[in-house]
């Protein structure tokens, strides 16, 4: 990185330097004019799971800085809706008002990135089968061009592109034309997606299904486990009913009328008449 910070005063440049010596080459400074431009891309802090938002801050820092205000934008936000874009845009105009005469760039880079990570989590609809998405929900899939679909519509899709583009080179074939493929992209901006796009969905596909197959079985035990002993306490208080033991006591104590104790048997007769 090649950048000069002699036109700013000790403090501003001393911040400068320490930023630099955080973020290396995930921070770009330079010279517009008389003005220093600070430029970076923020991603969730620490985040182990996938992002799906990110936006990068530029700051234009006067000569006079901090005894003058920078100017700060918000440019390329990704996966954030307009209620939190403005909430993120408010909490940086507070921290820019609020630490006047003082740098605020740290404090505005920390800012960003931990109210990302407050906010990375897929919304919205599915472009594909226009379900919503909840929060902490599994099976996403964030595209590069960080639209978020489910991991089975989107690999219904690619699956149904390629057996289009199966069909278009049998047809080229037949008539003898030349076949040029034509990219998979983004249903939503039309961004070309990468062949490696099916291989990623088909191992996202399975592994999802491991999954549930996992939580179902372990779900199934335990509702067989309180079915039990829900079982056992109905049957100790008499609550339940065993019908072959219930129906052989009913016949064993069933009682007999007069006639049927007096009426002689069937071999009994006959054997009179002999």
């Amino acid at each position: 990185m090649s950048w000069s910070c002699a036109s700013l005063s000790a403090s501003a440049s001393e911040e400068l330097e320490v930023l630099r010596s955080i973020y290396e080459d995930e921070l770009r400074v330079r010279l517009v004019g008389e003005e220093t431009e600070c430029e970076m891309l923020l991603n969730p802090t620490l985040s182990e799971d996938a992002v799906f938002v990110r936006v990068t801050l530029r700051a234009r820092l006067p000569t006079s800085y901090p005894e003058e205000r920078p100017i700060v934008e918000l440019l390329h936000p990704r996966g954030l809706s307009e209620n939190e874009l403005a909430c993120l845009h408010a909490g940086v105009s507070e921290r820019v008002s609020v630490q006047y005469g003082v740098p605020v760039l740290f404090e505005l880079i920390d800012f960003v990135r931990h109210f990302l990570s407050e906010h990375n989590y897929a919304k919205g609809l599915c472009a594909i089968c226009l379900h919503e998405m909840r929060r902490g929900q599994r099976g996403l899939h964030r595209a590069d061009c960080f639209h978020v679909f489910h991991n089975q519509c989107l690999l219904r899709l690619v699956q149904h592109r390629q057996a289009e583009l199966a069909q278009e080179r049998k047809e080229a074939l037949r008539d003898k034309q030349p076949f040029v493929p034509r990219p998979v992209c983004c249903p939503v901006c039309r961004t070309p997606w990468e062949a490696s796009v099916t291989a990623h969905q088909q191992e996202e596909q399975m592994e999802q299904e491991e999954n549930d197959e996992e939580v179902f079985t372990e779900s199934l035990r335990l509702l067989q486990q309180r079915m039990s002993l829900l079982f056992a306490q109905q049957k100790a208080k008499g609550g339940i009913i065993d019908v072959v033991a219930d129906r052989a006591h009913l016949v064993a104590s069933m009682p007999v009328s007069g006639d049927e104790e007096a009426r002689p048997s069937e071999e009994g007769i006959s054997s009179i008449n002999r």
